[in-house]
């Protein structure tokens, strides 16, 4: 039976054992830019601070049906094919949809709720050309340099990977902060009693996209960026 050490990263728990990141956000535990945090620090200001180990400590034994993938087995053109044919695929329609409807529940509810949907605006506002241009840069400069290192193991091409995987984290964690602030700022994602299905449909996406991009950062921090 495997034991939960508390000095493990929750970066390092997430990649061995993937069952454990619904409990991650559950409990709104940052493993993608706060993944290098261990667990005695990411809970130390949780009252129930044992259940919750206890929890993780029974999602770590659950043998999963469906196969994981363990990704240190995989090539660097492998793990970045599929973090574009994924994760980028999947940032770039959802966050062309959620504009137009953030821009559409403003418009609707503002008598109601004008206060709380200026704030989401505001901050999708930020959000969405930042993801854009991050995207940008990661398929036009940083992944193609991935690629050609895998190729020739080329020094002078990793040292300007490194330089660029600074600037990726540091947009990371941006990207994080971003999160967070929508996440407070509509309790968790939840809509208001009042609220239409396009209303319900937003928050979802919101929160589903949160949920990809944090995994999608995840594999980029904690993977990929250290096989270099």
């Amino acid at each position: 039976m495997v034991r939960l050490d508390t000095s493990m990263s929750l970066g390092e728990a997430v990649m061995l054992y993937p069952q454990t990141t619904n409990l991650m956000n559950h409990y709104k535990l940052d493993y993608c830019c706060g993944g290098k945090d261990t667990f005695e620090v990411a809970l130390s200001g949780f009252e129930d601070k044992a259940k919750i180990l206890s929890e993780f400590e029974v999602a770590m034994n659950i043998i999963e049906d469906n196969e994981t993938m363990d990704w240190h087995t995989k090539p660097i053109s492998e793990i970045i094919d599929y973090i574009i044919g994924k994760h980028h695929t999947y940032m770039k329609a959802s966050l062309k949809e959620l504009d137009e409807l953030i821009n559409k529940i403003l418009d609707v509810h503002y008598i109601s709720h004008g206060e709380e949907l200026l704030v989401v605006h505001s901050l999708f506002g930020q959000l969405k050309p930042e993801l854009e241009a991050h995207l940008v840069k990661e398929e036009r400069v940083l992944f193609p340099l991935f690629r050609q290192f895998e190729e020739n193991q080329d020094p002078v091409v990793r040292e300007k990977i490194l330089q660029h995987i600074k600037d990726t984290e540091d947009e990371h964690d941006g990207a994080g902060d971003l999160f967070k602030a929508l996440e407070k700022a509509t309790n968790g994602y939840t809509e208001p009693e009042d609220a239409c299905v396009t209303y319900w449909k937003t928050y979802k996406l919101l929160d589903e996209l949160e949920k990809d991009t944090f995994n999608h950062i995840h594999l980029e921090n904690t993977i990929l960026f250290n096989m270099i």
